[in-house]
């Protein structure tokens, strides 16, 4: 196995660990999402994996998916987004107070929330709209469907671009993640249609328009 493949399938496996599979693998992990190095390691699924192969990991992931940081003499790791595990509730996330919050990724020109997904479930979305499904929260990346590096999956053929000052003035919450994801637990769980603004599709092509 090459190098790179190496390292796709270290980052496939610590996303797993971190955002879904810590304690069918019985590992402790805490509220925050943090789970110590050295459980890590001693896992199976780590086998013959060293912390500089975890932080190599870390700090070259392009989407920014993981923190590792020295708390008590003890090397942590956690995952920014994307958890499943209801155990994990604290991670660490900035409030959106404002639209000026949300940090201007080029080549966007001003602040831009979207949801990418896919057109055979637009209907769906539009009768119900966006779930958050098995995950804690809502994930949105920022600036245009250009610019993402995080948040996004990218074979998502559709995006929706969110009325975000609408939903900040219907009193929705929205926190960014330390890897600059936007989410939201939306209404129960549930962001309703009327905060959509547009949805195109990857070459910009308008889908649907409020």
């Amino acid at each position: 196995m090459s190098s790179k493949a190496q390292e796709v399938k270290l980052s496939k496996t610590l996303s797993w660990i971190l955002r879904h599979g810590a304690l069918a693998e019985k590992l402790p992990i805490q509220n925050d999402g943090f789970v110590k190095i050295t459980d890590l390691l001693a896992n199976r699924n780590f086998k013959g994996v060293t912390i500089e192969m975890i932080k190599h990991v870390v700090d070259t992931n392009d989407k920014k998916r993981y923190y590792m940081e020295l708390v008590n003499g003890e090397m942590m790791i956690r995952a920014n987004q994307g958890h499943t595990l209801k155990e994990v509730d604290n991670v660490e996330l900035r409030k959106v107070n404002t639209v000026n919050d949300i940090p201007v990724i080029p080549p966007a020109t001003h602040s831009m929330v979207i949801h990418g997904t896919y057109k055979k479930h637009l209907v769906s979305i539009l009768e119900k709209g966006l779930n958050k499904m098995d995950r804690n929260m809502i994930h949105f990346a920022i600036g245009d469907n250009g610019g993402v590096t995080s948040g996004m999956r990218n074979g998502c053929d559709m995006v929706i671009i969110i009325d975000l000052q609408l939903a900040l003035d219907d009193g929705i919450e929205f926190f960014l993640s330390a890897n600059d994801v936007a989410l939201t637990n939306g209404i129960d769980g549930i962001l309703p249609k009327k905060y959509f603004e547009k949805i195109i599709d990857r070459k910009g092509m308008t889908i649907w328009q409020r």
